[in-house]
């Protein structure tokens, strides 16, 4: 899987690749598991086999190596390529956890039993959305495209973090023309195609949302 998202401005305006699914039931902590358990672990949202939680300083080696990998960076534009621009938006994750109250949500995806561990990036952003709005996005690294459903678990329990924490009204995301699985995850996740132009736009209301977690 690539990702699932959008793309957002950073600081100086710059457009950045957005790095983008159960019906997990709120808890006081951030914590879902796919048969709707929660977890108790603060700042951090846990699946059956999963950890999303705040990026660490230690995890730039990892996060570099996913995101210069050839194959992981097919769908990017040429202006996303590269160490440096890698390591660029690695800190820009880490100055979105410093506002209070955070507007941009950006988490690494880790094993559950290895905390330590990088798999991809997955986030929420409300910066230049509409208010109840906010943009949706999970990539995986290349070696996990694909597998035992990884992407549809960490999916659904980012979009019920975030309907159930968030209070939004509606998640968008896009998704390349060539990338089919990722637009069946947004499908099977009850996103609606909105409209087109050098990608595909997605929209995915809380109603929608909440309906399907009620019919499960």
């Amino acid at each position: 899987m690539r990702h699932i998202g959008s793309e957002s401005k950073s600081a100086s305006g710059r457009q950045l690749p957005y790095t983008g699914l159960t019906c997990g039931r709120t808890a006081a902590v951030w914590a879902y598991s796919r048969k709707g358990t929660a977890y108790a672990m603060k700042n951090a949202i846990i699946t059956n086999r999963f950890m999303l939680r705040d990026f660490q300083s230690s995890d730039i080696d990892q996060f570099i190596a996913y995101q210069t990998d050839s194959a992981f960076s097919i769908f990017h534009h040429e202006s996303e390529l590269g160490e440096s621009h890698a390591r660029r938006v690695f800190h820009l994750f880490l100055d979105w956890q410093k506002p209070t109250p955070r507007r941009n949500h950006q988490f690494a995806i880790s094993f559950l039993n290895d905390e330590s561990s990088l798999i991809g990036s997955c986030g929420v952003r409300t910066d230049g959305c509409a208010p109840g709005d906010a943009v949706f996005g999970v990539e995986l690294a290349r070696p996990y495209w694909g597998r035992y459903r990884y992407a549809q678990e960490i999916s659904e329990a980012l979009i019920s973090w975030a309907f159930d924490e968030l209070k939004l009204s509606a998640l968008v995301a896009d998704t390349a023309f060539d990338n089919t699985a990722v637009a069946r995850l947004a499908e099977s996740a009850g996103f609606i195609r909105t409209h087109a132009d050098d990608k595909q736009w997605w929209r995915l209301k809380h109603s929608t949302w909440a309906a399907r977690c009620v019919n499960r």
